[in-house]
């Protein structure tokens, strides 16, 4: 907060309400500009030469949305220790931009995405600090479990509380979510490339 005044007055506090979205959709509120751009607090913009340069070609006008690379550090000892993933950061600003979910929230983005050369390093789920993943487990599984309750089957959900288990290395239980939203994908025969996450971390369980 100190660091953020130095450069604006613009600082602004809401009570924490246990709902990321709801989080994310005030601080939209308060956004000027023709573009929204999300960081979190454990993130740092490693280069930012590939915003700018989308910004000041006309590329920018042909999209509604920017894709950059995040870096996800996992030991604070190793910077060899990461993984890489693409996520939608940059946004065209209108009435219709929102994030939805109360945690691993999503926004509801418009076409077409484009790949920013660009690259996010985020230190929030370090394996080596063992307070902050006790305390991000018991946030995250908490709130995914008091939503489960009143959406069993929200197979986004369910999902997402196997990671959390297998992350805190209760593979047991990491089991009976990811295996629920398998079962749920066999009965409703979605497209299988929607929920391709649920293949791929049900595989990783049971190896």
């Amino acid at each position: 907060v100190e660091i953020a005044k130095k450069f604006t007055d613009k600082v602004y506090f809401h009570p924490w309400n246990n709902n990321f979205s709801q989080m994310r959709n005030i601080t939209i509120s308060y956004a000027k500009g023709e573009w929204f751009f999300c960081i979190d607090a454990d993130e740092i913009l490693d280069n930012p030469k590939g915003i700018i340069n989308f910004f000041n070609s006309n590329i920018c006008d042909k999209y509604n949305t920017g894709s950059l690379i995040v870096k996800n550090l996992t030991d604070e000892n190793d910077d060899t220790s990461f993984s890489l993933f693409s996520s939608n950061r940059l946004f065209r600003k209108d009435k219709d931009f929102h994030y939805e979910g109360v945690i691993h929230n999503n926004p509801v983005y418009k076409l077409p995405v484009v790949d920013i050369d660009c690259t996010l390093i985020h230190y929030g789920y370090m394996s080596t600090d063992k307070e902050l993943m006790e305390r991000k487990f018991k946030r995250t599984s908490t709130i995914l479990i008091s939503e489960l309750n009143k959406n069993p089957n929200n197979i986004y959900y369910l999902y997402q509380l196997s990671v959390s288990y297998s992350m805190h290395n209760d593979n047991d239980k990491a089991i009976e979510p990811i295996e629920k939203a398998y079962n749920l994908l066999k009965q409703n025969k979605p497209d299988p490339h929607e929920y391709m996450y649920v293949y791929t971390h049900i595989a990783l369980i049971y190896l």
